[in-house]
């Protein structure tokens, strides 16, 4: 057994809200994805948006314990989103891929696992203003 020198309960509430955000947002896709339609428009667009922005913030709390609080998660994570689109990536893609590669990469990741959060916010974005306007 490997006892660790210092027991940080901060960074130890830090990883399992970060955690459970990811975990959380890749549930969202799924329901989307695999059930979307049985569920209402609005509640759809609504569900999209208010994860987004928790995952913004989550970004711009993981930015701020990487020690950059000045850099704007949000803008981070829609020009990787950007430069993801332009290569031919549907936006439920990104958004996979992105919670993917922040989960693997964890607080550890710093201001890039940031920017995957903010890649992903930004899809879920689109994702709403997608499911918005093939129901109108």
């Amino acid at each position: 057994m490997t006892a660790t020198p210092f027991f940080d309960p901060v960074q130890a509430s830090n990883e399992a809200a970060f955690e459970t955000c990811v975990f959380l947002s890749i549930r969202v896709l799924a329901g989307l994805e695999f059930c979307g339609d049985l569920y209402g428009t609005q509640q759809n667009h609504d569900l999209l948006v208010d994860c987004a922005a928790e995952l913004e913030r989550h970004a711009a709390a993981v930015i701020h314990l990487d020690g950059n609080p000045g850099t704007d998660a949000a803008e981070l994570g829609q020009s990787w989103f950007q430069r993801l689109a332009s290569a031919g990536k549907k936006p439920l893609e990104i958004a996979y891929e992105s919670l993917h590669a922040a989960a693997y990469l964890g607080l550890v990741g710093g201001t890039t696992s940031a920017l995957m959060l903010g890649s992903a916010a930004c899809a879920m974005r689109m994702l709403s203003l997608e499911r918005g306007a093939r129901l109108n």
